[in-house]
């Protein structure tokens, strides 16, 4: 199988360049190991800030859209331009691992999800594709989160200021449910939905492997409340596999555990290109 792109979406404040194609002027341990492990893939970095959960639809749209033209370059995407008849002529779709690390990666996952399928495009053909969910979904509760999102924040009247408003939001949707029983999502928990939804991605389907990798020690995320997502998953009937870890912090398990790691990815994108290859022989 060809490994054409790697989409990696990183967790919140991670200091990297919003995209970057191919060559890197700043490597990482993840984009050093996937150049080692797929020398031909390109990958595209998604950086994750932490003002992305509270930003407009409009100004999400806007930050991602590098992203999108990326895809589009790179023929993961079908462009806009494209019509329905002529995107299906086109040449078959790359190969595509899709890598979100926290809740802010995958936030920034579910919210491209949503852009390209308002397009209205369809994939020219569905490929290999994959999923690996790094220290994620899940709730930690206000002091979990604002520790996620204030971590990266130097200074101390940003740091106060997003303090309270996390506070604030716990407290007003708790109130809501408890006086006006209402069912009131966060935003965390529409995110979670959209994860366990077939089409996450547009290229996504019930056959697209889905692997957890998490611990038991994470102090930002509950291990349980990933235990329980992947589990709802395999109940939607997805092909879900869970690697736990046992002392490695929150996106810290590929530095702790980097042949565990690494090696359960590897499996991941073995099992892709079976499904898809059984798939293509068994239409």
């Amino acid at each position: 199988m060809s490994y054409r792109i790697i989409l990696l979406f990183s967790w919140s404040g991670y200091s990297q360049n919003l995209v970057h194609l191919g060559a890197y002027t700043k490597n990482t341990k993840y984009s050093n190991t996937y150049n080692e492990l797929y020398p031909g893939a390109t990958q595209i970095i998604v950086r994750s800030e932490p003002s992305f959960f509270w930003s407009s639809q409009a100004s999400r749209k806007r930050y991602l859209e590098p992203a999108v033209e990326a895809l589009e370059a790179l023929g993961g995407l079908v462009p806009v331009s494209k019509t329905a008849k002529s995107a299906l002529s086109m040449d078959p779709s790359p190969s595509i691992l899709v890598h979100a690390f926290s809740n802010g990666g995958a936030s920034q996952l579910t919210t491209l999800g949503e852009i390209i399928s308002s397009r209205g495009i369809p994939s020219s053909s569905l490929p290999v594709s994959a999923l690996v969910l790094d220290s994620c979904p899940g709730d930690g509760g206000a002091e979990g989160t604002i520790l996620a999102f204030s971590s990266s924040v130097s200074n101390p009247l940003v740091r106060g200021i997003i303090k309270f408003l996390i506070r604030f939001l716990y407290f007003y949707v708790s109130l809501q449910r408890k006086i006006f029983r209402s069912s009131s999502e966060t935003v965390l928990d529409k995110m979670k939905a959209r994860l366990n939804e077939q089409r996450v991605l547009p290229w996504f389907d019930k056959s697209t492997p889905r692997l957890y990798l998490y611990s038991t020690a994470d102090k930002l995320i509950p291990y349980r409340e990933i235990e329980a997502h992947a589990q709802r998953g395999k109940q939607s009937g997805f092909t879900v596999t869970l690697e736990r870890f046992d002392n490695s912090p929150h996106v810290a398990h590929a530095k702790m555990h980097p042949e565990r790691y690494w090696a359960a990815i590897q499996r991941l994108w073995d099992s892709a290109a079976e499904s898809r290859s059984q798939t293509a022989d068994h239409p």
